[in-house]
C-alpha cells in the first residue's frame, strides 16, 4: 500500500505491469507479510520492479525517511524497531516468485532505535537500544524475515545495551568511527558486535542499596572491540578490546594491549603489558584480573609495584614521606599479587622484594594493610636497613665529607616480621638474627625501635635465649637492648654473662658494654 500527495507509475508497455513508481510529500508505504509489518515514511520515494513482474527490487525513500518494523505476532508488546535518516534503501531478492528483503542502507543522520526484547523463558527483558551513525548497511537471512549482518560507519554510537550479571547493568554509550554487526537467526537479536576506530565505552553498573553502594560507572577506550551477547535476553556476555587499551574509575587507570571483560563475573583481565595505576602508586605484571564484584585485583608473574605515599604522610621504614622532593618512591617486585582495593589491602608472594630508601626486604610473602598502616611479611625474610652512624658516638653526623661515616647496613633474619606505622615499631619473631658490623645478636623476638621520621633504627630490643656476639666478646641474657649510637648493649638475665678474652667470664643481672672501647659495667641491683 503506498500513500502521498502525488503518485506517478510507469507500467511495462508489453505487460503492463509497474515497472517504476516515484511519489512526492507526506509519502507512506506500508508492506504486510503474515504478522510482519514495515512501514516507510518520507517526503520521496522510488520503487522499481523486475521487469516484467510485480516483485519489488528496490526502494528508495528520501528526505526525513522513516521506516517501522514490527516482527511477529508474538512479539506485539515489545514495540517495533524505527530506522530514520536522510535516505533509506532497501534492495528486494526474489524467492519462490515473491520479493523478499536482501539489504537495507540508510544515509546521514540514521538513528535506528530498537525497543526491549520479550525474554525466553525464565531470563528478564532485554532493554531497548539505540546507533547512530552517518551510513547504515544491513544484510537480511536468505528468506527475508530477519536480519543476517550489518555494518556502521561514521560518527557511530551505540547506547543502552544490557550487560549480564547484576541487573541494570548496561553499555550506556560506545563511540567508534566504524561497527559491524551480526545476529541470531529468526528475530534480530544482536548476536556480536565489533567496532574499531577511536573506540570509547561508558559502562554503567546500577546502586546496590543492601550493600550502600552508590551507581559506579566506568570508561574504556581501544583501538578495537568485540562484544558477544547472549540469545536468551540480549544481554552482553563478554567485551574483548585490543590496541592501546585504557580503563579508568574513581581515580584508577588501567593500560594494557588486550583486555577481557566477562559481565556475568564482573572480572576483567588484561594482558599484554597491563598497567594499573591510582594516587597510591603503580603496578605492572604479565596478567592482571580484576572483579570488580569482589573489589579485588590480581596480578601474576613479573610483578613490580612503585609505590608513593598518600598526600599528607609521613615517612616509614618502607616508604618515603609525600612531599620529598630528595626521597626516591619504593619499589616492590614479586611472583604475584592480590589487591583488595577498597580495603586498602595488597599481599605480595612468591619471590617477594621490597626496595626503599631505607633498605631491602625479601621474603616469601608481604602484605600491606590500610596503604602502609601495616606492613607484614614471612618466609625466608630477610631485612636490610640502611643506617646513618655519628661521626662521633653520642654526636648526630655532620654534612658527608666532615665526618660523617658511609651508611652501614643492619640485617635482620627471621621468620615473620610485622610493622606498624602508629608503634613506630617492627616486630620479628620466630627466632630472630640482626648482624650489623659491630655485633650479632640472636634472640627468640626483635623490636626494632624507630626515630621520629619513622625511618632509622635507634634501639633493638631482644627478647628470649638471647645472644650477643660483639668482636671477640660473647654476650648472653633473657633480654637485649642494643643502642646503635653510641654502639651500647644492655644486657639483663638471671644472670646474665659475658666472655671476653682478656677478661675472662662475667656475670650480673644486668651487663651494658660498647662496641668502641672494652669497658663493661656490671650491675646486680
Amino acid at each position: 500500500r503506498l500513500r502521498a500527495a502525488r503518485i506517478r507509475l510507469d507500467l511495462d508497455p508489453d505487460k503492463g505491469q509497474p515497472s517504476r513508481i516515484e511519489s512526492q510529500s507526506g509519502v507512506e508505504f506500508s508492506r504486510v507479510r503474515g504478522a510482519d509489518e514495515t512501514v516507510v515514511t518520507g517526503e520521496n520515494l522510488e520503487a522499481g520492479f523486475a521487469a516484467g513482474t510485480s516483485r519489488l527490487e528496490a526502494l528508495t525513500v528520501r528526505e526525513r525517511a522513516r521506516m517501522v518494523t514490527r516482527s511477529g505476532a508474538a512479539d506485539q508488546d515489545a514495540g517495533r524497531d524505527e530506522l530514520e535518516a536522510e535516505e533509506i534503501r532497501l534492495r528486494f531478492r526474489s524467492l519462490e516468485d515473491r520479493s523478499v528483503p536482501a539489504e537495507l542502507e540508510a544515509e546521514r543522520s540514521v538513528r535506528w532505535k530498537t525497543p526491549p526484547r520479550k525474554p525466553q523463558t525464565g531470563a528478564q527483558t532485554a532493554e531497548g537500544s539505540e546507533l547512530r551513525a552517518d551510513r547504515l548497511k544491513m544484510v537480511y537471512a536468505a528468506g527475508g524475515d530477519s536480519l543476517d549482518s550489518g555494518s556502521a560507519t561514521g560518527r557511530v554510537r551505540l547506547a543502552g545495551i544490557a550487560l549480564g550479571g547484576a541487573e541494570g547493568s548496561e553499555i550506556r554509550r560506545l563511540e567508534a568511527e566504524r561497527a559491524r554487526f551480526a545476529f541470531y537467526p529468526g528475530d534480530n537479536r544482536l548476536r556480536d558486535f565489533a567496532a574499531e576506530g577511536q573506540v570509547a565505552v561508558q559502562y554503567r553498573r546500577p546502586p546496590d542499596p543492601e550493600a550502600g553502594r552508590p551507581p559506579q560507572e566506568f570508561h574504556t577506550t581501544s583501538d578495537f572491540l568485540e562484544a558477544r551477547l547472549r540469545e536468551s535476553d540480549g544481554a552482553v556476555d563478554s567485551v574483548i578490546q585490543r590496541g592501546r587499551f585504557q580503563y579508568q574509575e574513581e581515580g584508577r587507570t588501567a593500560r594494557a594491549g588486550r583486555s577481557e571483560y566477562r559481565a556475568e563475573t564482573g572480572v576483567m583481565t588484561l594482558e599484554q603489558s597491563p598497567e594499573v595505576s591510582d594516587s597510591s602508586g603503580t603496578t605492572t605484571g604479565e596478567r592482571m584480573e580484576y572483579d570488580r564484584k569482589k573489589e579485588i585485583m590480581t596480578v601474576n608473574r613479573r610483578v613490580r609495584s612503585i609505590l608513593r605515599p598518600q598526600a599528607g604522610e609521613g615517612g616509614t621504614l618502607f616508604a618515603p614521606a609525600s612531599g620529598a622532593a630528595s626521597s626516591a618512591p619504593s619499589v616492590v617486585t614479586s611472583d604475584a599479587l592480590r589487591h583488595w582495593t577498597a580495603e586498602g589491602r595488597a599481599r605480595y608472594s612468591g619471590r617477594v622484594r621490597l626496595m626503599s630508601e631505607s633498605g631491602q626486604l625479601d621474603a616469601r610473602e608481604l602484605e600491606i594493610f590500610d596503604s602502609g598502616e601495616r606492613v607484614e611479611a614471612s618466609g625466608d625474610l630477610r631485612h636490610l636497613i640502611l643506617r646513618a652512624e655519628a661521626a662521633e658516638q653520642g654526636r648526630p653526623a655532620r654534612a658527608q665529607g666532615e665526618g660523617a661515616k658511609k651508611a652501614s647496613p643492619v640485617t635482620i633474619r627471621a621468620p615473620r616480621m610485622r610493622y606498624f606505622k602508629s608503634e613506630n615499631s617492627a616486630h620479628y619473631s620466630g627466632g630472630a638474627v640482626m648482624t650489623s658490623e659491630d655485633a650479632t645478636l640472636r634472640s627468640e623476638s626483635l623490636d626494632l625501635v624507630l626515630d621520629a621520621d619513622g625511618k632509622r633504627v635507634e634501639r633493638a630490643a631482644a627478647r628470649g635465649h638471647v645472644e650477643v656476639r660483639q668482636g671477640a666478646r660473647d654476650a648472653r641474657g633473657e633480654m637485649a637492648d642494643y643502642y646503635l649510637v653510641p654502639g651500647r648493649f644492655v644486657v639483663t638475665g638471671s644472670p646474665a654473662e659475658i666472655l671476653d678474652p682478656e677478661r675472662g667470664k662475667s656475670a650480673a643481672r644486668r651487663l651494658t658494654f660498647f662496641t668502641s672501647d672494652d669497658k663493661i659495667l656490671l650491675e646486680n641491683n
